[in-house]
């Protein structure tokens, strides 16, 4: 006979005292078992505390409230047009360096006005910023430029 062979059958080893130990096959009378994989929460600690002598959890930090755009808006046509102007104002400068003077500036608010107008029909039911209003419209009041230039306005 073994050492131990000679304990009751129902005595755990002398081993099994340990703190912290709970066998799985013999869990203690108030104590649910434990899921399989997961070890049982320590009496007194809750089961998302952190463990002892660790650092606590870091303070809970609310979301803002609303988002960094608003959620609906729409873009008025005066933005629009600042944001054409600001083409403009580009354009009347290229032509006061490159040909010495503002040549026809009918043709520049004309493209103005169209490329703002066209912006603002696109754009109308959303609110970006600004600075992508200016980048929005460069192409439109190139190209409308363009367009207007050879009809000798």
């Amino acid at each position: 006979m073994t050492p131990s062979d000679d304990r009751e059958p129902d005595e755990r080893p002398s081993w099994a005292g340990a703190a912290g130990y709970h066998p799985a096959d013999v869990p203690e009378p108030d104590v649910p078992p434990a899921r399989p994989g997961y070890a049982q929460v320590p009496e007194g600690m809750a089961p998302h505390a952190p463990l002892p002598g660790a650092p606590p959890y870091p303070a809970r930090i609310e979301p803002p409230a609303t988002g960094p755009m608003p959620p609906s808006g729409h873009t008025p046509l005066p933005r629009a047009l600042a944001a054409a102007a600001v083409w403009l104002v580009v354009d009347l400068l290229f032509t006061l360096v490159l040909v010495g003077g503002f040549g026809s500036l009918l043709r520049s608010l004309a493209a103005t006005v169209v490329s703002s107008v066209a912006l603002w029909l696109v754009l109308r039911r959303r609110s970006p910023p600004f600075w992508q209003l200016v980048i929005l419209v460069a192409p439109l009041y190139w190209a409308v430029r363009l367009l207007v230039l050879p009809l000798g306005l």
